[in-house]
């Protein structure tokens, strides 16, 4: 009993191996060829796509260093080939393999430049008021509302650790030794309230 139930067994399963591969497409189709550009300089590495009828993904690879590619195992039907890479158009090409001609050459296909122009782009930045340097702390004050009406003392007390007294002496941390250089050079001008005569 339980040698005809051992063959009972192995009849149906042989049997549903032989329908399922009968009802497969037979996979032996070839397609091969070399991809360029313009110029006909072999494209390396571009995405090949193989697609049926119905836009489903079938097999996928890339070319090789000389442009060249060989797909196998192609179902014996119509099939399309999309090559892309970046920087090309993507270039598709419908085939169509069949028992008497599943072996096909497509020879050198040529991708072309995508010249797509890109936007102008501008960058605006404003410079920081304060900015570090080696041997200074550099404060701008082209900007501060006091430079377009105020004077030199004005300006000078919107500064962090300065002050103006009211003879118009300039303390930095306070202390009153400070050297004050107008153009480069030292300027007496801190002796007596004449900062307040210069406008900002």
């Amino acid at each position: 009993m339980k040698k005809l139930l051992i063959t009972i067994m192995v009849c149906v399963i042989g049997s549903t191996i032989n329908a399922q591969q009968n009802n497969q497409i037979p996979s032996k189709g070839l397609v091969n060829g070399k991809l360029t550009d313009q110029a006909q300089l072999a494209l390396h590495y571009v995405t090949i796509q193989v697609k049926n009828i119905l836009g489903k993904l079938i097999l996928s690879t890339i070319s090789d260093e000389k442009g060249e590619f060989l797909l196998e195992g192609l179902p014996e039907e119509n099939v399309i080939l999309e090559f892309s890479l970046i920087g090309y158009k993507t270039l598709s090409r419908n085939v169509e393999l069949s028992p008497s001609a599943y072996k096909l050459d497509i020879g050198n296909m040529s991708l072309m430049q995508d010249t797509t122009v890109l936007k102008e782009v501008s960058i605006t930045a404003e410079k920081s008021m304060i900015s570090l340097k080696l041997d200074k702390k550099v404060f701008e004050v082209g900007k501060d509302i006091l430079s377009q009406s105020g004077s030199v003392n004005d300006i000078l007390n919107s500064v962090p650790s300065v002050a103006i007294n009211p003879e118009g002496a300039v303390r930095l941390r306070g202390n009153s030794n400070v050297m004050v250089l107008i153009n480069g050079r030292r300027s007496g001008l801190t002796q007596s309230n004449s900062l307040d005569q210069i406008p900002a």
